[in-house]
C-alpha cells in the first residue's frame, strides 16, 4: 500500500512526529511506501528517532499557522489550496491510505469524494480536554473561574462537535486509547459511532527495554520530560511539590526538567524567586541518557492524548509518579503495580514522590512492572492493528 501521513510540522516538533516516524519504519520493512506532507520544516539535532531514507516528505509552502497553539485558525482560501494540493498529490502518488495526525478537517475536504483514498483521522488528545484555568489572566479569566462548571460543559461540547465533523469527513476516526474512544461513544449524537471509530496505541519509541541489572545503576534522578507549556504540562504543581520536600527528605536527589517552549522562562522565575533548590533546566535534548539515569519521572498534565514520556520511562526503567489527570493515565498505569497515580492535590503529590525516594524497593518493583507491560505497545504490535484498521477499510479491494 501507498500511505500518507499528514503533519503541521517535520520532522521534529513532538510525540505526533516521533510516532509517525518509528510507524512508517515499521511499514517501510513490510514492504508499504510512506509519503509526508508538511506545511513547516522543523528540525532538531538531539531527536531521538531518524527518518527513513525510504520515506518520501513534500513540503506544501505557504501555509501560516501558530505551531506553538494546538488551535488552527482555518483561512479558508488556505484550506482550499491545500486541499486541492492534497487531491492532485493523492492522484499523483497513488495513495492508498491517508493517515491525518495535525491537519484540520478543511484542508482535506473533497478526498473522498474526488479520490479513492481511504482516510484516517488520529485523534491527538483526549476528546474531553481539560484546560487550565488557573493562568488565565484579566476579567476574563476571573469570570471563566466563577462560572467554571458552565465552561466545562461549553469545552466539551466544542470538542465534541471536532470529532463529530472529523467522523463526517473521514472513514475512520481513531483514538489513542480505549477510554477516549468509550467516551466519544457514549457523549456523540452521531449514529453508529462506534463503527467509524477504533483506538490504536502510539508504539514505544526505542528497540531495547531496560534490563532488572539496568535498575541498579540508577542514580537519585528525577526527570521531567515534554514541552514547557503550563497551560499543558503544568509543571509549576512539580516545582510546588518539589519544595515542599524538605531539605533532609530530598538527601542528594536532583530534579532535572529535559525539554524546552514559551513558559521555561516563568518556571526559571518560579524556582529562583521561591529559592527552590536541587533544580536544572536541561533545555530540548534528546531524553535517552536521563531515561537511563532516572529513578522517577514525574507528570503533572492538565491533558495528553497518549504521553510518550510515561511510555520512554517505563521502557528504561523509570518508575512513574503521575496525576490521574486525563484518561489515559490510567490506561497506562496500574496504580502501586506499575506506576503510582495521585489527584491533582499537591500533598498528595509530593507524598508519592517521597515514597519513591525513600522506598528503593517499591521503586525498582514498579520500574521492572513498567518496562514488562511495555511489551504491548511495541511497534510490530501496533503496526498489526493499523494493518487491520487499513485491511477493514478495503476489504476484499485490495
Amino acid at each position: 500500500m501507498n500511505i500518507l501521513f499528514l503533519h503541521r510540522l517535520w520532522p521534529s516538533f513532538g510525540g505526533g512526529e516521533t510516532v509517525t516516524k518509528c510507524l512508517a519504519s515499521e511499514l517501510i520493512k513490510r514492504g508499504h511506501s510512506v509519503y509526508v506532507l508538511y506545511f513547516k520544516e522543523k528540525r532538531n539535532m538531539s531527536d531521538s528517532v531518524n527518518v527513513d531514507d525510504k520515506v518520501i516528505q513534500n513540503l506544501i509552502p505557504g501555509v501560516s499557522f501558530d505551531e506553538n497553539s494546538s488551535e488552527f485558525f482555518v483561512n479558508q482560501k488556505e484550506a482550499k489550496y491545500v486541499s486541492q494540493f492534497l487531491i492532485n498529490y493523492v492522484k499523483e502518488k497513488n495513495i492508498d491510505i491517508i493517515i491525518n495526525q495535525w491537519w484540520p478537517v478543511e484542508y482535506h475536504k473533497d478526498i473522498q469524494i474526488k479520490t479513492k483514498a481511504k482516510i484516517i483521522k488520529c485523534l491527538h488528545m483526549d476528546p474531553d480536554t481539560r484546560k487550565v484555568l488557573t493562568n488565565i489572566k484579566g476579567i476574563k479569566g476571573s469570570l471563566i473561574r466563577a462560572l467554571e462548571p458552565l465552561y466545562r460543559i461549553v469545552e466539551r461540547k466544542k470538542h465534541l462537535y471536532s470529532c463529530d465533523k472529523y467522523v463526517a469527513n473521514v472513514d475512520k476516526l481513531v483514538f489513542l486509547a480505549p477510554s477516549y474512544q468509550d467516551f466519544y461513544v457514549s457523549h456523540t449524537k452521531v449514529k453508529d459511532v462506534k463503527f467509524r471509530t477504533s483506538f490504536v496505541y502510539n508504539p514505544v519509541v526505542y528497540s531495547f527495554k531496560a534490563s532488572k541489572e539496568d535498575l541498579i545503576n540508577k542514580k537519585k534522578e528525577i526527570i521531567v520530560v515534554g514541552r514547557l507549556l503550563e497551560k499543558h504540562k503544568q509543571v509549576s504543581r512539580i516545582l510546588e511539590a518539589w519544595n515542599s520536600i524538605d531539605d533532609v527528605r530530598r538527601d542528594d536527589w536532583k530534579l532535572r526538567i529535559v525539554g524546552d517552549g514559551p513558559d521555561r522562562l516563568f518556571y526559571e522565575n518560579i524556582v529562583s524567586s521561591q529559592n527552590i533548590k536541587d533544580v536544572s533546566f536541561e533545555g530540548f535534548q534528546n531524553p535517552l541518557p536521563f531515561y537511563k539515569n532516572a529513578s522517577i519521572l514525574l507528570m503533572s498534565s492538565a491533558y495528553e492524548g497518549w504521553p510518550m514520556s510515561i511510555i520512554e520511562a517505563m521502557q528504561n526503567g523509570v518508575a512513574v509518579v503521575a496525576m490521574n489527570t486525563f484518561k489515559s493515565a490510567s490506561d497506562i498505569i496500574k496504580n502501586g503495580e506499575n506506576g503510582i497515580l495521585t489527584s491533582s492535590d499537591i500533598h498528595e503529590f509530593s507524598k508519592a514522590i517521597q515514597k519513591l525516594m525513600i522506598n528503593t524497593e517499591l521503586r525498582r518493583k514498579l520500574a521492572l512492572n513498567g518496562i514488562y507491560s511495555c511489551s504491548q505497545y511495541s511497534v510490530e504490535k501496533v503496526v498489526d492493528r493499523w494493518i487491520n484498521l487499513f485491511e477493514s477499510l478495503y476489504g476484499n479491494e485490495k
